[in-house]
């Protein structure tokens, strides 16, 4: 059912409103403490949230909840009362509907010293979730479907992101690294004979995007050898479909030529890895965040490769920049990433437009 936009045709009002709506939606849906399993009850919880009348009563109310059993509730609930402090602030935010992509990024501006960049992330994935979910929830008083269009000028085009980036140095495999790092797997000293299960997880990273708990996660039913998988992709693929966080399912194609060797003599190993899984250890056990993290580690210092940064991350990193220098719009490499927001996919790709050089073709001559 929809709301009214502007029920109470009130700025701080009507805020409140929609800030009960969508926190209401997280307290039905979200995993509670294992500790509490047994006793949460959601729909009380739901309840008495919707009951508060005042900002006060809310922000008492959801510090109940979340000593009650829903403790990941601040992540939705902090950056939503920062924002209605906000509005109290800004007398000329007479009505919800005033509220657009300038308002937005003052309140990363005026608190870029108050909150560390990876806050700040945090704050504007909830900022913009919630002015989705009113645009999904509501309509306005002539009936149609509104749309604050946050992130965008009044023309459509994505503005730069609010969030100052902290000075950083550009950690990502350029084009001749990604073939050194390749071409040193080839001499590295492997221990055991099935050298392609290792091969074939970094050329995952590097030219699918996944990160370390997605490849320890794969599943061997889930990827496969298949022919012109979409009317763009002409050719064989490697098809791999990942779970990624809060199940959410992706589909990665890869060209079968860049990992051809490694994926057919893997996939011929004979090998029962608990739970169907792809990839497991010598005792057939899921792979760790911290063994996928070292092997990475070991081969980029097998081929000489320090960028003050390592791990399997750093590959998938290189996947997502190759994209952006290519032009690549960061909604798209948003989807492929699996990232629910296109700032996030900003700040981690992280590339100078100095730094940015022409490539013909992402991935040609790999």
């Amino acid at each position: 059912m929809k709301h009214k936009l502007t029920p109470y045709n009130n700025a701080q009002k009507d805020l409140l409103f929609w800030i009960k709506e969508y926190i209401g939606s997280k307290v039905l849906t979200i995993s509670i403490n294992k500790k509490y399993a047994n006793t949460f009850d959601r729909m009380k919880a739901h309840s008495q949230l919707m009951s508060a009348t005042t900002i006060k009563n809310f922000k008492a109310i959801q510090i109940d909840i979340r000593s009650k059993g829903l403790s990941t509730l601040i992540t939705y609930t902090n950056p939503l009362l920062s924002l209605y402090e906000f509005f109290e602030s800004q007398p000329k935010l007479k009505q919800l509907t005033d509220f657009n992509t300038d308002y937005r990024d003052k309140i990363f501006i005026a608190n870029k010293k108050k909150y560390s960049e990876k806050t700040q992330v945090g704050y504007l994935i909830q900022i913009n979730s919630l002015f989705k979910y009113i645009e999904n929830n509501s309509i306005d008083d002539s009936g149609e479907v509104p749309n604050f269009n946050l992130g965008r000028t009044r023309g459509g085009k994505r503005t730069i992101t609010p969030i100052k980036k902290e000075d950083k140095k550009v950690t990502y495999l350029s084009p001749s690294e990604i073939k050194r790092f390749i071409n040193g797997m080839e001499t590295y000293p492997f221990r055991g004979e099935h050298t392609a299960k290792p091969k074939l997880m970094m050329k995952l990273a590097l030219f699918g995007g996944l990160g370390g708990d997605e490849l320890s996660s794969i599943l061997r039913d889930n990827i496969k050898l298949i022919s012109n998988p979409t009317g763009l992709l002409i050719g064989s693929y490697i098809r791999v479909i990942i779970e990624g966080k809060g199940n959410k399912q992706r589909i990665v194609y890869i060209k079968e030529e860049l990992l051809s060797k490694e994926y057919h003599s893997h996939m011929k190993y004979t090998i029962n890895c608990e739970d169907g899984l792809l990839f497991c250890s010598d005792n057939n056990k899921k792979y760790t965040a911290s063994a996928i993290y070292q092997q990475t580690d070991r081969l980029l210092h097998h081929a000489g490769i320090d960028k003050g940064t390592s791990g399997i991350h750093l590959l998938r990193r290189s996947y997502a920049c190759m994209l952006a220098i290519n032009d690549v719009d960061f909604s798209i490499i948003s989807e492929l990433l699996g990232h629910g927001n296109e700032e996030v996919t900003e700040l981690y790709v992280d590339i100078s437009r100095e730094d940015m050089r022409p490539v013909v073709k992402v991935w040609e001559g790999f």
